[in-house]
């Protein structure tokens, strides 16, 4: 490699990765605001739990596929008898945020002993939220919610109320939304 330098491919490298870093720590993350509010991004499973104050803990936030808060497809993978139907620890929800063709989805597996209803809102273009319809979510079950032609980067969940119900209701969000820096 006479007369030639190995610095500038080097270099360049170097940049490539650092601008890879800075970009992974630019990207949202899903998080808690002010205690009570969940910002979920699409994703990612976010695992929390709800205290009896209303605040929210999360106990874990992972990569996962975006077609994870799809029900399973008809003649899918067949849950065996040692198979759980969530997979969410025993008293936590676990939340997975995607897109399955042009419908947003999302899953929240309730591991609680109690039903919850909960509020969603969906950021607007050009800024603000506006409320979704969700519906309670039964105690150690899954619930889907789907946004039919609509690419939901994130959602906003807030007013998680537990319940000793086993009746589904799907109301519309009670208040104003909460406020959110960024959306």
């Amino acid at each position: 490699m006479q007369g030639r330098s190995v610095l500038p491919p080097l270099a360049c490298l170097a940049s490539l990765a650092l601008a890879a870093v800075a970009s992974a720590q630019a990207a949202p993350t899903s998080h808690v605001e002010g205690g009570d509010v969940l910002v979920l991004v699409a994703g990612e499973r976010v695992t929390l739990r709800l205290a009896d104050t209303g605040k929210l803990q999360i106990d874990s936030v992972i990569p996962a596929q975006v077609f994870e808060a799809a029900p399973p497809s008809a003649g899918g993978r067949k849950l065996g008898p040692k198979d759980p139907l969530i997979t969410a620890p025993s008293g936590a929800v676990a939340l997975v945020l995607g897109q399955v063709g042009d419908a947003a989805w999302l899953k929240i597996e309730n591991g609680t002993s109690l039903a919850f209803d909960y509020e969603a809102w969906a950021p607007k273009a050009g800024g603000g939220l506006e409320p979704t319809n969700v519906c309670t979510v039964l105690p150690l079950l899954a619930g889907y919610e789907q946004w039919p032609g609509r690419r939901l980067p994130r959602l906003v969940l807030n007013r998680f109320t537990p319940r000793a119900t086993n009746s589904v209701d799907c109301p519309q969000p009670t208040g104003p939304p909460p406020a959110v820096p960024g959306l």
